[in-house]
């Protein structure tokens, strides 16, 4: 990403990995270590990413969450586009079938 500084942590080296801007981070209440659970914006698929970095833009991407292609492209019908990617409720219910919350609490775009 144009501009960004990784603040805190490490890139992504594995699919279930992410990086996270700074103010989506506090938005959340999040940091390094911890977990978030995506749901595809086109495609019912699922994926549990433990943030492993914080960046930081003079933009307004500082809200973005980055996830590997890999995992961009387990969430979308459609390899090569770009999507928004919602995080939501309990992520534990969501894993285990109990249905997350249909309140989105944040996008977050990746690139593919």
């Amino acid at each position: 990403m144009t501009g960004a500084e990784l603040v805190e942590g490490h890139e992504p080296t594995a699919p279930e990995e992410a990086v996270i801007g700074r103010n989506l981070a506090n938005t959340l209440d999040v940091g390094v270590g911890e977990s978030l659970t995506l749901g595809g914006s086109d495609h019912p698929a699922l994926a549990r990413v433990t943030i492993v970095g914080v960046y930081e833009t003079d933009g307004s991407v500082d809200d973005q969450l980055i996830v590997p292609l890999e995992t961009g492209h387990h969430l979308s019908l459609e390899e090569g586009t770009v999507h928004i990617v919602r995080t939501a409720g309990d992520a534990d219910a969501a894993f285990d079938g109990a249905g997350a919350s249909d309140e989105p609490r944040a996008k977050a775009w990746y690139r593919a």
